[in-house]
């Protein structure tokens, strides 16, 4: 059971809004904007990463550390940790300015490969409320892992490689990048951003994860499925 308090927050508000495993087996949960660290067998709460704000995605890296979309001053921020959770790189607004507009942060996600490069996705679908944006806001943004732009792919529409309500973002150990759209099934992209197909799902997706053989996971209208990996 998660504490109802703690010295990283006064009050648990609602979630957990994501759930990890590191490579050591310990349980990462995304709640009250950090991320808690407990131990698998027991639950202990080992310890908590938190950015300069409030925390509202977090991914796993391969080299044992984590990827926080951190908000600060109502602005996007990247920090990276290391294996031990230090603060090894910090990039200010690394999604916005790209796109050049002020973003809802509590609706960016993020994922990396397995050579640190960051793929970020602004997820509409993830989040409840209106939300002002353009349609080439809804596409994939590639950073460098040093947080450095390098391309976007995808986009909003209803055409191969286009989505309408993206929620989740994954990549697998090829770095190909899958894109969960709550209506539309799975969208999954080659490392470069070449379309590759769409991964029909059973009912409506809400969230995705992938094991070490690329199988993938999908839950959605209380039920969970297990789809084969791409070849």
């Amino acid at each position: 059971m998660l504490p109802s308090e703690s010295k990283w927050y006064t009050k648990f508000r609602g979630g957990p809004d994501k759930i990890l495993v590191d490579r050591d087996g310990n349980v990462l949960v995304l709640a009250s904007g950090v991320v808690l660290k407990l131990k698998g067998e027991s639950g202990e709460v080992l310890g908590a990463a938190h950015g300069t704000d409030y925390i509202h995605d977090a991914a796993t890296t391969a080299d044992g550390g984590l990827l926080l979309v951190s908000e600060k001053g109502g602005d996007d921020e990247l920090v990276r940790l290391d294996a031990k959770g230090k603060p090894v790189r910090r990039v200010h607004r690394f999604m916005s300015s790209i796109l050049e507009k002020r973003l809802q942060v509590r609706v960016v996600r993020v994922a990396s490969d397995g050579v640190g490069n960051v793929f970020a996705v602004y997820a509409l679908g993830d989040a409840s409320g209106e939300f002002w944006y353009d349609a080439e806001d809804l596409a994939v943004l590639r950073l460098t892992p040093e947080g450095k732009y390098i391309n976007r792919f995808g986009s909003s529409g209803n055409g191969p490689g286009q989505y309408s309500t993206p929620n989740c973002i994954a990549v697998d150990n090829q770095s190909r990048v899958y894109i969960c759209d709550s209506q539309n099934g799975v969208h999954l992209f080659a490392p470069d951003g070449r379309y590759l197909e769409n991964i029909k799902t059973p009912f409506w997706v809400d969230g995705l994860a992938l094991d070490g053989e690329n199988n993938i996971y999908v839950v959605g209208s209380n039920k969970v499925a297990k789809i084969a990996a791409r070849k």
